[in-house]
């Protein structure tokens, strides 16, 4: 199987799915009072997951991509989670989660081309450093020209009133 970036995601969704599925069938069984029929059909639903789960991992070639998904599956209500808590959020939050997931998201997008390209994390931090550095004297310049602005605004109304003054008393 030949994995793309694409494919791998919509793999790793629908194993956290299976997996979740797999937990909840097992939950129900443990904690409500149900007949041994439900019971049955339960336990074979949650036995078929695992059993989905299993066969996409075994599918997967060796390397990262493999550990990363078994790693995932360690935690099946992990996204459940994070969804009940992203619901309950109201909308001007639910805005701010999503602006840092993707901040977080380019974060390790950055690491990993930075790595690719083998600048260390010093060296792209001078860099950062070095365009705040410029950006905050600029912000300084822009001041200095408001302010220069300003006086040159004042004193070209003084001498605008002093020509009228001049025509006034002639």
């Amino acid at each position: 199987m030949k994995l793309t970036d694409k494919s791998t995601f919509g793999i790793a969704k629908a194993l956290h799915h299976a997996n979740a599925a797999s937990f909840y069938f097992d939950y129900v069984v443990g904690e409500l009072n149900l007949r041994q029929e439900s019971k049955s059909l339960l336990k074979r639903l949650s036995a078929q997951s695992s059993q989905i789960v299993r066969a996409m991992i075994n599918s997967v070639p060796e390397g990262s991509v493999k550990e990363t998904l078994k790693k995932e599956m360690t935690d099946p209500l992990s996204i459940d989670a994070f969804t009940d808590t992203f619901v309950k959020l109201n909308a001007e939050n639910r805005v701010k989660a999503e602006e840092y997931l993707n901040h977080l998201n380019d974060t390790q997008a950055a690491r990993a081309i930075r790595a690719k390209l083998g600048y260390s994390e010093e060296y792209v931090q001078g860099l950062v450093q070095g365009k705040e550095h410029f950006e905050q004297l600029i912000k300084e310049k822009e001041t200095e020209l408001k302010v220069m602005k300003l006086e040159y605004d004042f004193y070209l109304n003084v001498l605008k009133q002093e020509k009228i003054s001049e025509t006034l008393q002639n």
